[in-house]
C-alpha cells in the first residue's frame, strides 16, 4: 500500500490492481484512537453498475428514437401520398360536378323545349278544332238559304 495524502485526519491508501484502483480510507478521531476503515471499491463497483445501467437505458432509448424516426418518416411519406391523392380527387370531383351541372342544364333545356313543343301542338290542335267549326257552321247556313230561295221561285 502506498500513502497518497493526509488531510484533516483522513488517510487515503491506494491499492494497485490490474483491473482498477481500489482506495481504502482510514478515518482517525481525536483522542479515541478509533479507526474506521471502509473500502470504496464496493461503492465504485456500485457506481460502475449504475453507470452501465444508465448507458444501457440510454442506448435503448436511442434505438427507440431511431425506430420512431423511421416510423415518422414512413408516416410522413404516407401523408404526402394521401395529400397528392386528395388533391387529385378534388380536381376529379370538381370536373365531375361541372359536367353534371352542364348535363342538368341541358336536361332542363330539353325538358323546356319538349314542354313548349307540346304546348304549341296542343294550341295548334285547339285552334284547328275551334276555327274550322266556326267556318263550317257559317257555310251550311248560306247553302241552305240558297236552296230555299231556289225552290220558291
Amino acid at each position: 500500500m502506498e500513502e497518497a495524502e493526509l488531510v484533516a485526519g483522513f488517510r487515503a491508501y491506494t491499492l494497485k490492481s490490474p483491473e482498477k484502483y481500489i482506495k481504502m480510507f482510514e478515518i482517525e478521531f481525536r483522542g479515541t484512537g478509533l479507526v474506521v476503515a471502509a473500502l470504496a471499491g464496493k461503492e465504485l463497483e456500485q457506481c460502475q453498475r449504475q453507470a452501465n445501467k444508465v448507458t444501457e437505458i440510454t442506448l435503448n432509448n436511442f434505438d427507440k428514437v431511431l425506430e420512431h424516426d423511421g416510423k415518422l418518416a414512413e408516416l410522413e411519406q404516407c401523408s404526402d401520398q394521401l395529400l397528392d391523392m386528395s388533391s387529385a380527387f378534388s380536381k376529379t370531383t370538381k370536373t365531375l360536378a361541372q359536367k353534371k351541372c352542364w348535363e342538368n342544364i341541358c336536361c332542363r333545356i330539353y325538358l323546356g323545349l319538349v314542354m313548349g313543343g307540346s304546348l304549341l301542338i296542343i294550341l295548334i290542335e285547339q285552334l284547328a278544332i275551334f276555327l274550322p267549326e266556326s267556318d263550317t257552321s257559317n257555310a251550311p247556313q248560306t247553302q241552305d238559304a240558297g236552296t230555299i230561295s231556289g225552290l220558291g221561285d
